[in-house]
């Protein structure tokens, strides 16, 4: 056990830890990601300060998460852009969605 616990499923056993080095700026900063050996997800540990930095606006293109607690989920369950997206994922924490791009995420999120 490497005492990393997941922050989806909250799994500590048998989980990975990788050190990753940022290539993008070539500043020399590196990273480490939690590979859950329970629901296969992968996990940015540090805190970064300015991920604006890392990842502008069209870095991103494919699938995207969207990952809410049990009590965000409840809240909002009712909600076009839930509805709209795929359960992955659940357990007494946290939800986990999947849709097919940033585009189609926001084209379904409506103001609270």
């Amino acid at each position: 056990m490497n005492g990393k616990r997941c922050k989806i499923c909250r799994n500590s056993k048998n989980n990975k830890i990788y050190i990753v080095h940022e290539r993008m700026l070539n500043n020399g900063n590196t990273f480490q990601y939690l590979f859950c050996d329970r629901c296969g997800t992968l996990q940015l540990i540090d805190e970064v300060v300015d991920i604006g930095k890392y990842y502008q606006e069209d870095y991103h293109q494919g699938p995207v998460f969207l990952l809410l607690t049990t009590e965000e989920a409840t809240e909002y369950g009712k909600a076009k852009v839930l509805r709209a997206g795929e359960k992955l994922y659940e357990d007494d924490h946290y939800v986990v969605y999947l849709y097919g791009s940033r585009e189609e995420l926001m084209s379904h999120a409506e103001e609270r």
